[in-house]
C-alpha cells in the first residue's frame, strides 16, 4: 500500500522542527545556567575576597550567596570586645 510522499515529506519535516525547537531549548537552558553561576561566581569572589574559582564553586555547592557571605564576614568587627572576637574565631 503506496502512501503519498508529501503526506510522509510533511511529518518528517514536522518532526525535523520540533526536534531542534527542543535542542535550541536545552541550549538556551545550558547557556542561562551558565551565565547565572558565573555570576553567583563573581559576586561571592568579590563579596569573599577568594579568587580560588574551586573554592567558590564549592561554597555555591554548600548554598552559599554572596550576601550571606558579606554579612556574616563584617558581623563579627561590629561586636567589640570578647564576644566580637569569640565570633570571629566561629567563623574562622
Amino acid at each position: 500500500m503506496a502512501e503519498n510522499p508529501q503526506i510522509l515529506g510533511d511529518r518528517g519535516k514536522s518532526l525535523e522542527d520540533e526536534f531542534f525547537r527542543k535542542e535550541n531549548e536545552r541550549a538556551i537552558a545550558r547557556l542561562r545556567e551558565l551565565k547565572d553561576r558565573t555570576t553567583s561566581r563573581e559576586s561571592l569572589a568579590k563579596a569573599i575576597g577568594i579568587t580560588n574559582e574551586k573554592i567558590i564553586d564549592r561554597l555555591i555547592e554548600l548554598g552559599i550567596r554572596p550576601g550571606w557571605a558579606s554579612i556574616s564576614r563584617s558581623h563579627p568587627r561590629q561586636s567589640p570586645g570578647l564576644a566580637g572576637a569569640r565570633r570571629r574565631r566561629a567563623l574562622i
